[in-house]
């Protein structure tokens, strides 16, 4: 019983479902990787798995929840509406390594219900049926798009306007809001690149005296990658808004996401191993050919449960036009951040 709370207490609080990365070889001529050097490969690529995984989870968790950028506390009684277009992006950053991307773009809309409610939602669907973007390299080709995002938000006016220096300042108000959201999408890429693999144990048969040590390896590696995730978050404000002029509004306050979904990698791997290490090509009869993969990792992550932000944004009124620019930050980590910019038509 123990035992199976323990398991239950890591999934709930981590970030992996499942993870499994396997390495085979084929030796060429008497050259191949030992059994070791395999497990070596294998845990290169699933420490890279696991070191990134994570991180796009949440970075589709954060920007699961964005998409309704609007810089005034209400909207205005029925019929007031707009329309409008959001880009959304969020810059997740492991503890160390490179920075990973999660986008989602939008239409937006939104109806004033009475002075003191308004709703929003926002829409976006995408496959590579009505664009298939091209990298013009063999490193990332795109096989398959898909990109569907939905959601909705209700706002009341906890503490309505007021006007402090008439024209030139004004309290915009406090609002309370929650949102409810759902984001689905999978990528399949492929492509070809020369992956370095550090120091991984290699054996030239014994041939010229050289045993199987640890040498500098690389793999020119043609991989299949699919890449799918869903997610589902119930979202949670409390804004502060504050007008200069008639022109510009700004807002801040803090929030909470309640996550949950998964982000999962698939990825079939195969190369040559090569080596440039002398001793090993002179005993491998002056090949720097070691041996020939096919690899295999299979990976699932989860987002944080609950991801805490705190927001600040801007908006340009110009009468019927409004812009808007709005960022929020990870409060959990204070890295992962959420950049958000929007242009709408209201009435």
């Amino acid at each position: 019983m123990r035992k199976i709370f323990v398991l239950f207490f890591v999934l709930i609080f981590s970030n992996l479902i499942y993870a499994s990365t396997t390495i085979t070889s084929t030796a060429v001529g008497g050259s191949d990787l030992t059994s070791t050097g395999l497990v070596e490969f294998a845990e290169q690529i699933q420490e890279k798995s696991d070191r990134y995984g994570p991180v796009i989870a949440n970075g589709y968790a954060i920007v699961n929840s964005a998409g309704y950028l609007v810089g005034s506390s209400i909207l205005g009684s029925f019929p007031s509406l707009f329309l409008g277009f959001s880009l959304n992006g969020a810059l997740a950053f492991p503890e160390e390594g490179k920075r990973m991307y999660a986008v989602n773009p939008a239409v937006y809309f939104g109806l004033g219900l009475s002075k003191k409610m308004d709703v929003m939602g926002k829409l976006m669907l995408y496959n590579d049926g009505f664009y298939n973007p091209s990298t013009g390299s063999d490193m990332l080709v795109f096989e398959k798009i898909n990109l569907y995002s939905v959601g909705a938000k209700i706002r009341y006016l906890l503490v309505e306007k007021k006007a402090i220096l008439p024209g030139l300042f004004n309290f915009g108000g406090i609002t309370a809001s929650v949102g409810f959201d759902y984001m689905y999408g999978n990528i399949n890429f492929t492509g070809v690149q020369n992956i370095p693999l550090g120091q991984i144990e290699a054996d030239p048969d014994g041939a010229g005296g050289f045993p199987a040590s640890s040498i500098d390896l690389s793999s020119d590696t043609n991989y299949d990658i699919k890449t799918k995730w869903y997610m589902l978050t119930t979202q949670a404000r409390v804004l502060a808004y504050v007008d200069i002029f008639w022109i510009f509004g700004f807002y801040s306050g803090f929030g909470a996401n309640l996550n949950y979904g998964s982000f999962d990698i698939d990825a079939t791997l195969t190369g040559n191993v090569t080596t440039t290490d002398a001793a090993y090509i002179l005993a491998n009869g002056g090949s720097g050919d070691v041996a020939i993969i096919d690899g295999l990792t299979k990976n699932s992550y989860t987002p944080y449960y609950i991801i805490p932000e705190y927001v600040f944004g801007l908006e340009l009124n110009l009468v019927a036009i409004r812009f808007n620019f709005e960022t929020a930050v990870n409060l959990r980590n204070s890295r992962d951040v959420n950049l958000q910019f929007g242009v709408r038509v209201q009435y």
